[in-house]
């Protein structure tokens, strides 16, 4: 039939290369991170003027626009539910880039991640940091939680940062479910135990305790 390669085979003789995304489905699921945000938006210790609802039309209607749905890896998970988690992140790191940039004390914090919805052509979901300070020589890769679960950081992600010497790296964590957030230096984490995690294909990663979370909520 003209393959040469058994899992593009496998692949086409399941139609699994058809991908018609549900775009009612995807504009409701818009109108639910839309409330979220905008809610979690009052609430934030250091605020920011992101319009939420604005980004979020604009950021579905290039992802339409340039058919970037496909390029989202799914792991077989329906299509509209994987841009949702992605959009959940993408809103996150907006959001709370203040937050981040004023307890780190990074002024000149900019986007570094491979997803950048303003450039298209180089558009990927890479393991890439997604902030990056140059003036303090800083990289931030940013993580929401949106369960009660725990919260992990990938070996490959400390080990990347003892490779970029001239950088500290830090993961920052938003933990929507319970209003906190963690600043986590990657390189002092090089002595810890790591673990395979069954929620992330058995990859290898240290769970991060309670006691480094404070609250991103301000007090009324």
């Amino acid at each position: 039939m003209g393959f040469t390669n058994k899992s593009k085979f496998a692949v086409h003789l399941g139609a699994k290369d058809i991908v018609e995304p549900n775009w009612s489905l995807i504009e409701k699921k818009n109108t639910r991170l839309i409330e979220i945000f905008e809610k979690l938006q009052s609430l934030l210790i250091v605020k920011d003027s992101l319009s939420i609802s604005k980004t979020v039309r604009e950021t579905t209607k290039i992802v339409k626009e340039n058919d970037i749905l496909p390029r989202l890896n799914n792991h077989g998970r329906a299509v509209e539910s994987v841009y949702y988690n992605w959009l959940q992140g993408y809103l996150t790191e907006l959001l709370f880039t203040p937050l981040i940039s004023k307890t780190l004390h990074c002024p000149s914090i900019v986007r570094h991640g491979g997803d950048d919805i303003t450039n298209i052509e180089f558009f990927r979901r890479t393991g890439d940091a997604d902030l990056v300070d140059h003036t303090t020589k800083t990289m931030i890769d940013v993580q929401a939680g949106f369960t009660n679960g725990t919260i992990d950081i990938k070996k490959h992600k400390v080990l990347q940062a003892h490779e970029n010497k001239d950088y500290e790296s830090f993961v920052f964590f938003a933990d929507l479910m319970n209003g906190t957030y963690a600043n986590i230096p990657l390189k002092p984490l090089i002595s810890e135990e790591f673990v395979p995690n069954p929620s992330w294909e058995g990859q290898l990663c240290y769970t991060v305790s309670n006691e480094h979370f404070q609250s991103f909520v301000k007090e009324y």
